[in-house]
């Protein structure tokens, strides 16, 4: 391989890192948590249940100009029911738009129990947990609850 060449390669790997390292830094981060509880009656049975976990909020913003929000609830429970229950989370939309300096974001999260038999089979009457969480994410990205809502329902 030639001078030339050589000096071509290392310089196109160069420019190639570069542009990466550019594209590394123009993303930013930020895992948030906000505890969810609730007490509710359930319609499915007349239960009075008792609903707790904790949203784990991933913002991710890309380039100063746009903001993403995923995320999902950990360690959901729903105490004070007749049944067991097995538990799916269910993300269903984050919304988010700037106002300002910071973001408004409306997140919804649908939480779905699972009533198990006494031998443990799944029943049909399931039992459904929504929470609508109404945010502001400030300038580093961290996501703070303006107001909690929360929903049940059976099907």
């Amino acid at each position: 391989m030639s001078r030339s060449s050589r000096s071509i390669i290392t310089l196109l790997v160069t420019a190639s890192l570069s542009l990466f390292a550019a594209n590394a830094a123009a993303e930013r981060i930020t895992t948030s948590q906000l505890p969810l509880a609730a007490v509710l009656v359930s319609p499915c049975t007349g239960d009075v249940v008792t609903f707790t976990g904790t949203a784990v909020l991933t913002v991710t913003e890309t380039d100063n100009l746009s903001v993403r929000v995923s995320g999902q609830v950990k360690d959901a429970q729903a105490t004070g029911l007749l049944y067991p229950y097995n538990f799916k989370d269910q993300l269903s939309s984050a919304d988010v738009v700037r106002v300002d300096n910071v973001y408004k974001a409306t997140l919804t999260d649908r939480m779905h129990f699972i009533r198990l038999g006494s031998g443990g089979d799944q029943k049909s009457d399931d039992l459904f947990v929504t929470v609508v969480i109404a945010a502001t994410i400030d300038s580093n990205l961290v996501v703070k609850a303006d107001r909690i809502d929360y929903r049940i329902d059976c099907q």
